[in-house]
């Protein structure tokens, strides 16, 4: 289809962005269904608690992705693809904003993430 195409959906930009945000949900946010369940990466509903989450697995998504975003039009469609990146970065801010240096980078990928991308901007 003509969007995937101009998203580049597919392109290696896109799916190790893509499958960056897929790590990083996979950290922050709980299934809502029980393990073993089949549940999709957009059925996750709850976030976990700050003790849950591994901060050295976050900071290294975060160090591996924001090159990414900032040269890639393909990895900010990847980002943004079905909202997961722009939830699951809220969600780092929320949980970790007494710690500047997971802020810093999770907002440098949030900025990186609007550059000439109008559905994320907006």
């Amino acid at each position: 289809n003509a969007r995937a195409k101009a998203e580049g959906v597919n392109t290696p930009m896109w799916i190790e962005a893509a499958a960056n945000i897929g790590d990083l949900a996979e950290e922050v946010f709980a299934p809502a269904s029980p393990p073993g369940a089949k549940t999709f990466v957009a059925e996750f509903e709850r976030f976990r608690s700050l003790h849950e989450i591994d901060r050295a697995e976050l900071m290294q998504i975060f160090q591996e992705l924001a090159p990414k975003l900032k040269i890639s039009y393909y990895a900010r469609c990847g980002f943004s693809h079905n909202l997961i990146g722009l939830r699951a970065c809220v969600t780092v801010l929320h949980l970790f904003r007494e710690d500047a240096e997971v802020v810093e980078l999770c907002a440098r990928c949030l900025r990186y993430s609007v550059v000439g991308h109008s559905f994320n901007r907006d």
